[in-house]
C-alpha cells in the first residue's frame, strides 16, 4: 500500500507493525522505496523517518532491479530534499558511505542517478558527502564516463573539480574510457571547449590515452572513425586527433588489434580531413608509412578502396609517402591498383582505379618481384575471365554501352550536317554577283567554322559506324571491342570539333556587332571540352608535391598490366 501525507498525520504507519514492512510490491519495492519514489515534501520525509525507525536496514534493501531507496530517490528530477533526509538517516546508522557506493543491477551508484537527470545540486551534494563517489564502480560505466556520454559537460567537470584529489574514475563500458566517449560526441566545437571537452580530459588524464578497449581501439582509433569533422577544426587543432598528437606525439603511433594506426582506420573510414591532417604535418610523417598487422599502409588501403580519390590524392601528394612497400603478400601500392582493375573492353573510362593506376604508374611506382604470368592467372582467377558468366556479362556491357553511346555520335553527326546547309550569318541575295553564297564568307572565323564543323561530322559518322559494327553480333568479340574503341575515340574528337565550332559560328555572327560578347562566349566555350577529356587528364593530375605530371594521350590506351 502507497503511504500518503494523511496516513502520516493519522498515525496509520506508525500502528503498522515491524512484521508489516518486510512485505514488498511485485517489482520488488518496499515501504520505503514507494515512500522515497513518490515524493519529497515534509509529509514524506516524515513517513521515510517513521519507517525507518521501524526497520533501519529498509534503508540499504534492494529491490528487484537492485536499487536502493536512494536510488529511487535520486532518479526523479527534484527530489533532492528526499535524497539528502535519506542520506541524514543513513548518517546516524553510520553507512553514508556504504549506502552511496551501493550499486544496482546496472553496476551504477545514486550519483550515476543524478547524472542521468541533470542535477548539478544534487552531484555536488553527493560528491561533498563522498568526495571519492566518482570512482564507483571499480567495475562497469562511470559516472563521468556517463556525463560525457549524455553531453553533461559542466557535470563532467564539476565530477573532477568535486573529486578528492581530481581522482575519478574514467572507466565506461566493452573497456572503453571517457576519452573514447567524448570523441563519439562528434568533432564539433561543443564537444572541443577547452573548459569541458575533450582537452579538458586529455590534460586531466593523458594516461586514458593509452588504454584500448575491448576491441583494441584506443581513443585516437574512435576519432578517426568520427565523420564530419571540418578542415578548418583540423587546422586550428580544435580537432580530437590533434589534440592528442600535440599532449602526447606517441600516440599518433597507436595500434588497435589488427595492427592498425589512427591512420589507417582514417582511410577505411574515409575520412578524408583526418588524412589530409596527418599527410599535412610533417610531425606525423613517421606515422604515413606505417604498417598494419597484414603489413598494408595507408596508401594500399587506398588504393585498394579505389572509389574515394580524394584520400589517395593526399597520400600520393605527399612526398614522405613511400609508392613501393610491399605487404605481406608482396604487393606494392601499383600491384594493388592493377590487381583491383575491373575488366573492361575499353580502358579509357571514369573508373577511379584508371586513375590510380595511372597516376602511380607515372610516379614511377613500382610492383612486387614475382612472375608476371603468376598474377596474370590470379587476377584472371579473382575477376572470373575464364568463366561463360563473365564472357556473357562482357557482350551484355558491350551492347548497353554501344546502345547508349550511338545515340550521342548521331545526335552529333545530325546537328553538323545541319550546320552545313544554315550556316551563320545566312547568305548573300540573288541579285548579288555572289548571290547564295554565305555572307561572311571572306571571315577567317568563317572559314574555321566550316573546317571544324566538317570534322566534327565525319568524326560523328566514323564513330556511329564503329558503334554500329560493334553491336554487330556476326563479328567477333576481339573486333567488336576494337571497334568500340575507334568509336569512343572518334566520339571524343567529334566533340572536341563541335565545341569549337559552335564558338567560331557565334563569332562569326557576333563579333562585328558585339565583340566582347563573342569573345567571352569563345572563353567558356572550352569547358564542354575539359570535361569531356576530365577521364584522361585527372589522373595525370595527381602529381607528387602538388605537382602536375603530363597527361596520357587518350588514344593511347595502356596495357593492363604495366
Amino acid at each position: 500500500m502507497q503511504p500518503t501525507p494523511a496516513d502520516v498525520e493519522q498515525g496509520i504507519v506508525d500502528a503498522v507493525p515491524r512484521r508489516h514492512l518486510k512485505g514488498v510490491t511485485m517489482e520488488g519495492d518496499t515501504a520505503l522505496h514507494l515512500v522515497a519514489a513518490n515524493g519529497d515534501d515534509s509529509s514524506f520525509q516524515k513517513c521515510a523517518v517513521v519507517i525507518h525507525g521501524k526497520d533501519k536496514d529498509l534503508l540499504c534493501r534492494q529491490n528487484n532491479k537492485g536499487d536502493t531507496p536512494l536510488h529511487c530517490a535520486a532518479r526523479t528530477a527534484g527530489r533532492s530534499e528526499m535524497v539528502s533526509h535519506l542520506i541524514v538517516l543513513a548518517t546516524v546508522d553510520n553507512i553514508v558511505e556504504q549506502l552511496l557506493r551501493q550499486e544496482n543491477n546496472s553496476n551504477e551508484t545514486v550519483l550515476h542517478m543524478a547524472v542521468r537527470t541533470g542535477d548539478h545540486q544534487l552531484v555536488k551534494h553527493l560528491l561533498a558527502k563522498d568526495p571519492k563517489l566518482a570512482c564507483f564502480p571499480e567495475k562497469g560505466t562511470s559516472p563521468l564516463y556517463l556525463a560525457i556520454l549524455l553531453d553533461q559537460g559542466s557535470i563532467a567537470k564539476m565530477l573532477y573539480d568535486e573529486s578528492e584529489n581530481n581522482v575519478l574514475s574514467y572507466a565506461g563500458p566493452n573497456g572503453q574510457n571517457a576519452l573514447h566517449a567524448a570523441v563519439l560526441r562528434g568533432p564539433d566545437v561543443q564537444a572541443c571547449r577547452t573548459e569541458d571537452g575533450v582537452e579538458a580530459h586529455v590534460h586531466a588524464n593523458t594516461a586514458a590515452l593509452y588504454q584500448p578497449d575491448n576491441n583494441g581501439l584506443y581513443p585516437i582509433h574512435v576519432a578517426a572513425v568520427v565523420v564530419g569533422a571540418s578542415v578548418w577544426l583540423m587546422r586550428f587543432e580544435r580537432h580530437p586527433i590533434p589534440m592528442f598528437v600535440k599532449k602526447c606525439p606517441s600516440s599518433a603511433g597507436l595500434r588497435d588489434a589488427k595492427g592498425r594506426t589512427f591512420l589507417h582506420v582514417a582511410v577505411e573510414k574515409k575520412n578524408v580531413d583526418v588524412v589530409w591532417y596527418a599527410c599535412r604535418h610533417p610531425s606525423l610523417a613517421w606515422v604515413l608509412n606505417m604498417q598494419d598487422g597484414e603489413g598494408n599502409t595507408a596508401l594500399h588501403l587506398a588504393v585498394r578502396d579505389g572509389n574515394t580519390l580524394g584520400i589517395f590524392r593526399h597520400l600520393f601528394g605527399s612526398m614522405q609517402v613511400n609508392l613501393n612497400l610491399t605487404n605481406a603478400k608482396k604487393q606494392t601500392p601499383r600491384d594493388i591498383a592493377l590487381y583491383h582493375l575491373r575488366p573492361s573492353f575499353y580502358f579509357e573510362t571514369a573508373n577511379p582505379e584508371i586513375w590510380i593506376k595511372r597516376a602511380l604508374q607515372i610516379a614511377g611506382a613500382t610492383r612486387g618481384v614475382y612472375r608476371k604470368d603468376h598474377f596474370d592467372e590470379e587476377y584472371e582467377n579473382h575477376h572470373g575471365l575464364n568463366s561463360d558468366y563473365n564472357k556473357d556479362k562482357e557482350l551484355e556491357m558491350l551492347k548497353d554501352s554501344t546502345q547508349s553511346r550511338s545515340i550521342g555520335s548521331v545526335l552529333i553527326a545530325t546537328v553538323t550536317f545541319g550546320a552545313m546547309f544554315a550556316l551563320p550569318g545566312g547568305y548573300k541575295a540573288d541579285d548579288h554577283s555572289f548571290g547564295g553564297t554565305p555572307t561572311p564568307a571572306g571571315m577567317y572565323a568563317f572559314h574555321a567554322f566550316m573546317i571544324a564543323n566538317t570534322i566534327a561530322f565525319i568524326s560523328s559518322t566514323i564513330a556511329t559506324l564503329g558503334f554500329m559494327f560493334a553491336g554487330d553480333a556476326g563479328i567477333s568479340l576481339a573486333r567488336r571491342k576494337l571497334h568500340f574503341s575507334g568509336a569512343m575515340v572518334s566520339t571524343q574528337y567529334s566533340i572536341t570539333a563541335l565545341t569549337i565550332a559552335f564558338a567560331l559560328g557565334v563569332y562569326t555572327v557576333l563579333a562585328p556587332v558585339a565583340q566582347k560578347t563573342a569573345i567571352l562566349i569563345c572563353v567558356i566555350s572550352p569547358l564542354v571540352v575539359l570535361y569531356n577529356i576530365s577521364d584522361f587528364w585527372c589522373s595525370a593530375a595527381y602529381g607528387r608535391n602538388n605537382t602536375i605530371s603530363i597527361s596520357i594521350s587518350p588514344a593511347q590506351a595502356p596495357a593492363r598490366f604495366t
